[in-house]
């Protein structure tokens, strides 16, 4: 069975800018979880509004791996210190498919 995980982020107003992924962040994961079909898909909606939405399908060992990567975890610590600073919310939905 595949995974859906589904990110929401509210930012209180649109001077607050979104995170922009780095091209060696991009590069890491396209090598790691894209291009070895762990990652399936990615979609994004509202990167002009307030609300972001990012949901990506895993295969179930690919979010296995994903949660236990020690880089990823690093880029996403990176990612929630950068939101938690600006004071936008954060939120999770993982989902079998």
């Amino acid at each position: 069975m595949a995974k859906r995980v589904t990110l929401t982020f509210v930012r209180p107003d649109t001077d607050t800018a979104w995170y922009e992924i780095t091209s060696g962040e991009t590069d890491y994961i396209v090598a790691n979880y894209v291009d070895t079909n762990k990652r399936a898909t990615r979609s994004v909606s509202g990167h002009s509004g307030l609300t972001l939405t990012t949901i990506h399908t895993y295969t179930d060992d690919g979010l296995v791996d994903w949660l236990a990567d020690s880089t990823i975890q690093t880029f996403v610590t990176k990612v929630r210190t950068y939101y938690n600073g600006l004071s936008v919310s954060q939120a999770r939905v993982t989902e079998d498919i």
